[in-house]
């Protein structure tokens, strides 16, 4: 597939009516932060977890091996972190 034709389809992607953009914002860097820093999530993975979490994503899909080994972890800091704002929503 040539460099133009796969262009296309990513743009088609992002035009998909199940791709709804969101900015980064500096809530989801702090997320993002403690992710990182409690358990050891690469910054692009807690990124991706973090946006979720922020925006309360009724469920999430990977197949990375980081978020499948981790998600205990993973919730665990963000409870600790937000006591008064546990999470609700099964994320995994």
């Amino acid at each position: 597939m040539s460099h133009d034709q796969q262009e296309q389809r990513i743009k088609a992607l992002f035009r998909s009516p199940w791709i709804d953009p969101i900015n980064f914002e500096r809530k989801v860097a702090e997320v993002s932060r403690i992710i990182t820093r409690r358990v050891g999530l690469a910054p692009k993975d807690s990124i991706h977890m973090a946006t979720a979490v922020r925006h309360g994503v009724d469920f999430f899909v990977s197949t990375d091996g980081d978020f499948l080994d981790r998600q205990r972890e993973i919730r665990d800091a963000l409870e600790d972190e937000f006591p008064k704002r546990p999470l609700t929503k099964k994320i995994f």
